[in-house]
């Protein structure tokens, strides 16, 4: 999106909150706003620790713009060490 050359207002708002269920369950959420792009946007995070440095991600992303278009994706990323 081009803006416009000259002086405008954009309002930018970012909050975050992070929780722990256990030492090995833990979650993070999201959520930013910008004015400027009309964009709204959550990302929600779950990780799983089954063992030392071994993690499980999944993370849910979502956006919504102006023109009225959304996008959502689910994502799981799983880290595993092998032992020799």
């Amino acid at each position: 999106m081009r803006v416009p050359q000259g002086s405008f207002d954009a309002h930018v708002v970012n909050s975050r909150l992070n929780y722990s269920f256990t030492n090995n369950l833990l979650t993070s959420a999201t959520v930013s706003y910008n004015s400027l792009s009309d964009l709204f946007n959550l990302r929600f995070r779950l990780n799983y620790i089954f063992r030392k440095n071994d993690n499980f991600f999944l993370v849910y992303d979502e956006g919504r713009g102006a023109d009225g278009h959304s996008r959502r994706a689910l994502t799981g990323k799983l880290t595993y060490t092998f032992d020799f």
